[in-house]
């Protein structure tokens, strides 16, 4: 969006605001400027929002952290403008004076929060990290499929072709080094296409246009292949069973020897401080309520324990970030691995035993359900009428068929299995990447529409109920906030496990479909740990 024309009369009005209260002009001046002002906000706003709801999942998903801080930028905006306005009854030119110096700061700051949306947006159009290079691909793309946007692609082409000369000149004039030289030629094969572009627009030459998309294709590679360009799948590899945690550890040694830019590895440190958020939702889920065996306790003490070690050596992590320094970053990486196994170990053990407390297992598949539920939440198997003595919890003995022991992790879904099946037939040939295609395509448009449904949380009025219900209000509304967050880490997952059968589809190994198949799983769990957890207050 650009709002460099708003701008102008946005800093006319603070230079008005400072006329008039050091008597270098009138009010009727400065009432004029700031219903003008107000109205070119109002304006903005509005073509704001309909723009952002016309924009596709991906970009909003990418945009929706710096979406809220637009919204406080528009209101605080609004309140100076307000703040301006009341001079018409005080007339303290005092308060005028710092109003002229809040309207500039709110100026440069929504102007900067919509640059930021815009750069975040082209670059979730992809293909390529380079905003401007993806808005050219993106409105070559939508001519090709039949739009007149020639005038649009004229400006755009115009304003890309100066920057990206700029951007040549500024990496020659820094040394001329092998890194320098490749950044150099990337940004001139954008040049080159952008000229070709407007050659394509002001001549109706259609080769220009096709010789454009053929250079603009080419620096997609050309940034792709420069130094530090990330290659998550084998940063995934080892030496954890966590692809996050090994893409954590292997990113802040490529941060350490010059190869992993900061913004990747802090992105992916991110991401396993959303997985600890996840374990930790878990837990807590566990033991809200008083265990009824001390084997349970003493469990839960070993696990609370690990997730403090885990916590404290993603602080350190942060550490580094922050103060630039990798000397400790082995010994980080060490704890880190130590602490990921033995959550695994204490978290499966916890978890497999309070499962089985106050839960009775499906004759059929061993999978322990709640005493009222009338089908197994695993098999869908009937179970029978358990009485008060039969649910003893962790003193229920086995059925026989029941497979004690059983580990209590994710329940396979009919779309998940159904994904994972053409992964496997894929790799072993049976079926062909278009089809795989077609069924990554599938599992993400029913991704999109799950994230279309994690709206905002209700708000539940607590006024007409009694002090006791609304404790259980609270408490519940407090699990509600955990749940959402985790609801939204579950999709993250499974998000970056189909990105990963992408890559297979364009040519990766098939340790990208291993991995993607790991953290769709992960995500899997995650979405039904969010299930198990509101489960009990909802049957409250």
């Amino acid at each position: 969006m650009n709002n460099s024309g708003d701008n102008e009369r946005e800093n006319l009005l603070a230079s008005m605001c400072r006329d008039v209260a050091e008597n270098r002009a009138g009010v009727d001046e400065l009432q004029e400027i700031l219903e003008t002002a107000r109205k070119n906000l109002g304006d903005i706003r509005a073509g704001f929002d309909m723009m952002l709801s016309g924009q596709s999942q991906k970009v909003q998903k990418a945009c929706r952290d710096i979406v809220p801080e637009i919204n406080r930028a528009f209101d605080e905006y609004e309140r100076v403008m307000k703040d301006v306005g009341s001079y018409f009854h005080s007339f303290d030119k005092g308060s005028l004076k710092a109003s002229a110096s809040r309207v500039s700061e709110a100026s440069a700051n929504l102007d900067r929060l919509l640059f930021e949306f815009r750069q975040a947006g082209l670059i979730a159009l992809g293909p390529s990290g380079v905003p401007g290079l993806n808005l050219l691909l993106n409105t070559v793309q939508r001519i090709q499929n039949g739009e007149q946007l020639q005038e649009k692609l004229m400006e755009q082409a115009e304003r890309e072709g100066i920057y990206s000369q700029q951007v040549v000149q500024e990496l020659k004039a820094a040394g001329r080094n092998p890194e320098n030289m490749a950044k150099a030629e990337a940004w001139q094969t954008v040049s080159d296409a952008a000229d070709l572009l407007v050659a394509y627009v002001q001549s109706g030459d259609y080769k220009s246009f096709e010789d454009a998309q053929i250079l603009l294709n080419d620096a997609v590679i050309r940034f792709e292949e420069l130094p530090g360009a990330v290659d998550q799948e084998a940063l995934s590899k080892s030496p954890t069973a966590s692809p996050v945690a090994n893409i954590v550890i292997n990113a802040f040694l490529g941060l350490r020897d010059g190869v992993i830019p900061p913004e990747f590895a802090a992105e992916a440190l991110g991401r396993l401080w959303n997985d600890m958020e996840t374990i930790k939702f878990r837990f807590n889920a566990i033991t809200r309520n008083p265990a009824d065996s001390s084997l349970v306790e003493e469990e839960a003490e070993i696990v609370a324990d690990v997730i403090a070690a885990m916590e404290e050596a993603l602080n350190e992590y942060d550490a580094c970030l922050d103060n630039g320094s990798y000397e400790p970053l082995d010994e980080i990486n060490e704890k880190l691995t130590a602490m990921i196994e033995q959550l695994e170990e204490s978290m499966g053990i916890f978890q497999e035993l309070a499962d089985k407390e106050n839960k009775t297992p499906c004759p059929k598949c061993g999978h322990y359900n709640y005493t009222i539920n009338k089908f197994c939440e695993k098999c869908s198997f009937k179970l029978p009428a358990f009485s008060g003595e039969q649910a003893a919890g962790l003193d229920v003995s086995d059925s026989g068929q029941a497979r004690a022991g059983e580990k209590q992790g994710p329940v396979m879904t009919e779309n998940v299995q159904r994904l994972f099946e053409c992964a496997n037939s894929v790799i072993a040939g049976k079926v062909s990447l278009d089809e795989f295609d077609r069924e990554v395509s599938m599992m993400e448009e029913l991704l999109a529409a799950a994230y279309n449904s994690a709206g905002p949380l209700p708000h539940t009025n607590t006024e007409k109920y009694k002090q006791a219900d609304k404790d259980k209000i609270a408490k519940f509304d407090s699990v509600l906030k955990e749940a959402s967050d985790v609801y939204v880490h579950g999709l993250e997952d499974f998000e970056v496990g189909l990105s990963f059968f992408r890559q297979y589809i364009e040519g990766g190994s098939s340790e990208s479909i291993s991995t993607g198949m790991q953290l769709i799983w992960q995500g899997l769990g995650k979405l039904q740990d969010v299930y198990k957890a509101t489960e009990p207050f909802v049957r409250q």
